[in-house]
């Protein structure tokens, strides 16, 4: 099964805002936040897995980083995120079926174009 377009939604636990999708077949959640080499080291040691995104027409997809591509993207800027660590208790709260608002959603990529 290959990778799949992540959907921004409200995590059910905390209330954080996340992105869900698929990866290699495996449901994944991530944290919105974008992360520099030296955040990725730190949450890596954390335990935390590190994916990088590439964008496609609807979203992006991730792809789980190894030691391997940590190695490739040396000189580049790849925009990596951390998998979705919840604290299992309501931060935010939020109304069943509440969804992100588009101010809410982060734009890696520069797609909303203001008229």
């Amino acid at each position: 099964m290959n990778n799949s377009n992540f959907k921004a939604i409200y995590c059910t636990a905390c209330g954080k805002l996340i992105w869900q999708g698929l990866t290699v077949g495996f449901q994944i959640r991530l944290d919105p936040a974008t992360l520099t080499i030296e955040e990725e080291i730190i949450k890596r040691i954390a335990g935390s897995r590190t994916f990088e995104l590439h964008k496609t027409a609807v979203s992006f997809e991730a792809d789980l980083r190894s030691l391997n591509a940590i190695q490739r993207s040396k000189g580049q800027n790849p925009t990596i995120v951390a998998s979705h660590s919840c604290a299992r208790k309501k931060e935010i709260f939020r109304t069943k079926g509440q969804e992100p608002g588009h101010d809410e959603i982060p734009d890696y990529w520069n797609r909303s174009k203001t008229p």
